[in-house]
């Protein structure tokens, strides 16, 4: 018996023909099913996880990785078939989703790269030609209803393959810098271009296809999803990690200049004590200035008591015996406080010393 297949297609097809038993087929395509549903539930199971996670620390990096993840999974649901048990009436809708989804999860894992290598110290130009290859897609997303499937594909493979190529100039350069998280974003392109080199190979016949191959991009894909969820937790670690040798700094710096106001308090308080010995002599000496209370005359009895507003003070008073058996009593009111009115009214006291032996010489004085 002779069997004429054809097979027409106005994107990329790979056909492969099997014969199946109908029992055989029955538990592969079961297989298959079950095999899909737990790849997915592991995708979905990392959507929950960082989903958690977003609404806990709230970074824009755990959100860009949950939407990317969303749209790598009705990707793979749609090369796969199973996104046809969605919308099972209108199967066109599979075929566009496939360009829609690599566009804009391509802007999603732009955006997310974009706010992972925030801390890492890249060039500014880094981040601006992620900033740049994202609206370049935007703008062939905002096109894609206007475009004929062959142009979509066409311009699909060429902004994947510029994509892949900027993430990873991204990767290297944060891994040039020792940004330690960018190890597990460099694996997981790695780990994803060595799935689609497998799945090219095999499609130009260079590789067999078997389990392996058939199977290279899916199991790629999926480890790029957890190389990022990795390099996530690592990126929260390397925070950590930072944060703590911060800290650590600050108590040091804390602890050292502690230590020099202490030093400096102990200083001023040493300072501070001579300096109230020695206004302790001063004020003792200006005691010793003042004359003997009371003085006590032949009518009269005059007393005098003194409370400076410091320790030493421009207050001052004295008894002079004059010629002629006479007293005289000298008043003196310096203008300020403290020790330089201080030395003024000892000043004065000198000089009315000298000038007591005349009352004419006195006058002259004043």
């Amino acid at each position: 018996t002779e069997y004429l297949l054809a097979a027409r297609s106005d994107n990329t097809m790979i056909v492969r023909l099997h014969l199946w038993g109908y029992d055989t087929f029955i538990t592969y395509d079961r297989d298959r099913h079950i095999y899909l549903g737990i790849y997915s539930g592991l995708l979905g199971v990392m959507i929950l996880y960082n989903l958690f996670i977003f609404l806990s620390l709230r970074n824009p990096a755990y959100l860009y990785y949950i939407l990317y993840v969303c749209c790598f999974l009705f990707y793979q649901s749609s090369i796969t078939g199973l996104v046809v048990y969605l919308w099972p009436q209108t199967p066109t809708w599979t075929k566009f989703l496939i360009p829609v989804s690599i566009t804009v999860g391509s802007i999603f894992v732009l955006m997310f790269f974009r706010e992972f290598l925030r801390g890492a110290g890249l060039h500014p130009m880094v981040s601006r030609l992620l900033l740049l290859q994202s609206g370049l897609l935007s703008i062939f997303a905002g096109l894609l209803p206007f475009l004929d499937y062959s142009t979509i594909t066409r311009g699909v493979n060429g902004s994947v393959i510029l994509t892949v190529s900027v993430l990873f100039v991204a990767s290297v350069a944060a891994l040039r810098l020792g940004f330690r998280p960018a190890r597990f974003l460099f694996l997981s392109w790695v780990a994803l271009l060595f799935a689609a080199a497998i799945t090219i190979l095999r499609n130009y016949g260079i590789l067999e296809s078997n389990l392996f191959t058939n199977s290279a991009l899916q199991i790629g894909a999926g480890a790029e999803v957890v190389l990022l969820s990795l390099a996530l937790a690592d990126r929260i670690n390397d925070m950590r990690s930072r944060l703590a040798v911060m800290n650590q700094d600050l108590e040091q710096r804390v602890a050292d200049r502690t230590r020099d106001l202490r030093e400096t308090l102990e200083e001023i308080r040493t300072r501070d004590k001579a300096l109230q010995h020695e206004l302790k002599v001063a004020s003792r000496v200006q005691d010793n200035l003042l004359p003997a209370v009371p003085l006590r005359g032949q009518n009269f009895i005059i007393t005098a008591h003194t409370e400076y507003m410091t320790q030493v003070g421009g207050d001052f008073y004295d008894f002079l015996d004059l010629p002629g058996g006479k007293q005289g009593v000298l008043l003196a009111d310096v203008s300020g406080h403290g020790m330089p009115a201080a030395l003024i009214t000892t000043m004065l006291k000198v000089l009315f010393l000298e000038a007591c032996s005349s009352v004419d010489k006195m006058a002259s004085k004043l």
